[in-house]
């Protein structure tokens, strides 16, 4: 587990999140959860910034999917539909991913840009 804090003018949001570092952790993800706390979520690390493809198959939760820079700031915000099978693309590189319940970032005030401490 570790703690993710991300700050915007408003205020700063804490989560709890899993870590997913290997390569079948972030294969499967938040696969086959049923229940994800209210300021839970999971932070994938991927080995380098680049255009990488997340997927919401075999998960249940609706969710918000943050993509993040190596510089830490917030470059994508998208919506996973539970199992859909469509690969979910951030327009620009990035380097972690931290998913979190959908509406996370709407009812926190999060948008592109915020600094995101890992």
């Amino acid at each position: 587990m570790k703690r993710i804090y991300i700050s915007n003018s408003i205020q700063t949001i804490e989560v709890i999140a899993e870590l997913a570092i290997s390569t079948s952790q972030l294969s499967k993800g938040l696969m086959y959860r049923k229940i994800l706390g209210r300021n839970a979520g999971m932070l994938f690390f991927f080995p380098t910034e680049a255009h990488h493809a997340m997927h919401m198959k075999n998960t249940s939760i609706p969710l918000d999917i943050i993509f993040i820079d190596a510089n830490k700031k917030i470059t994508d915000i998208k919506q996973g539909k539970p199992h859909s099978l469509s690969f979910i693309h951030s327009s620009l590189p990035f380097k972690y991913v931290l998913e979190v319940h959908k509406d996370f970032c709407k009812f926190n005030n999060i948008k592109l840009g915020d600094a995101v401490r890992i």
